[in-house]
């Protein structure tokens, strides 16, 4: 009997340790299951991501790389309350979905030179939103302009062999494929597509169709950095006319809205942000895109890293480095941001 015993609570024992097992090994496949979206979701703004992408807002949070750590991930409410860091990985091209958050991990731990020519930069990685933990790693090599339109990040993709080139990756990870054998800005998503300028001939608006892969002419013109909205507003630099500010829409006309000669710029929902570029007095100006007036003075100097949240407007000074903020509504009221 007492053997009988034995072999019944040995029996139980093994059935539990066996059940802890199976427990343990499918909550863990379940928690390296990658959510995927049911949407072309798109992660970041163009105007933020052609401004480096260190500033992202996703479900009424902020994530952004912090000036006064190194540039490290945090995130904030979108009222800029109860900043909070994520991990140690100093970061650039934030984007998010639901559910996980994609960025360019930035080994030189700085803002200097985001341009297209700096290879400092490299490993694509993605986190849990909710349990950041360990990133995945995406692509190790070098990359840059990392853009996510649904369940893929398109960015340019940097080795030895190619050098620069445009690639896509799924944001489980797999099929990190080479696109095209040259490299093309990534930043205007809508939806299934992206809009980019030409490279290689002329300065034409393209349209990049992620279903298929290709490249459709979208509009004439010889334009740099250009931006399509969901209300089929087109802004871009015109090449032919000094790198002033247009607004035109696919079919229309095109009109020039800022004379001044831009080096960079962002748009918001009525609003337009931009370095004008002056050899004597250069200096932060901004446009409401309501009014019928000329630009407007936030600050003089030379500017860079221009972002648009719902609220706020952030721009880094090229020579101290310090950042600021400002309200949408009222640029003009600028203050350093996370002064302590």
């Amino acid at each position: 009997m007492k053997k009988k015993i034995k072999s019944i609570i040995g029996l139980v024992i093994l059935i539990i340790i066996i059940g802890v097992c199976l427990f343990s090994y499918f909550n863990s496949r379940k928690k390296n299951v990658t959510i995927m979206n049911t949407s072309f979701v798109n992660g970041n703004t163009p105007g933020n991501l052609y401004n480096a992408g260190l500033f992202c807002e996703s479900d009424n949070v902020i994530y952004f790389a912090n000036p006064r750590d190194e540039f490290k991930l945090y995130k904030m409410n979108s009222d800029l309350t109860n900043p909070e860091k994520i991990n140690d990985d100093s970061v650039m091209y934030i984007n998010a979905d639901k559910n996980y958050l994609y960025y360019v991990r930035n080994n030189t731990k700085s803002d200097n030179d985001y341009s297209f020519f700096s290879y400092n930069n490299n490993s694509l990685c993605r986190i849990n939103k909710a349990k950041p933990g360990k990133a995945l790693i995406l692509d190790q090599d070098p990359c840059i302009y990392a853009s996510l339109l649904g369940n893929y990040i398109y960015y340019l993709h940097y080795d030895d062999e190619n050098a620069t080139s445009l690639y896509k990756v799924c944001i489980d990870g797999t099929n990190r494929t080479q696109v095209m054998p040259t490299y093309i800005f990534t930043c205007s998503a809508l939806e299934e597509a992206f809009y980019y300028n030409n490279t290689e001939k002329n300065g034409d608006l393209y349209k990049f169709s992620t279903n298929t892969d290709t490249s459709t002419l979208f509009y004439n013109c010889n334009c740099y950095r250009p931006i399509v909205d969901k209300n089929s507003n087109i802004y871009y630099m015109d090449v032919d006319n000094n790198y002033s500010l247009v607004k035109t829409t696919s079919g229309g006309q095109p009109k020039t809205i800022i004379k001044d000669r831009v080096d960079c710029y962002n748009v918001g929902s009525n609003i337009v942000v931009y370095q004008k570029n002056d050899p004597t007095q250069p200096g932060l100006f901004y446009k409401d895109l309501r009014k019928n007036e000329e630009p407007n003075e936030i600050k003089i100097g030379v500017f860079k890293n221009i972002h648009i949240t719902s609220k706020y407007l952030f721009f880094t000074d090229y020579s101290s480095k310090e950042v600021y903020c400002a309200p949408v509504t009222a640029p003009e009221n600028f203050k350093v941001f996370l002064n302590k």
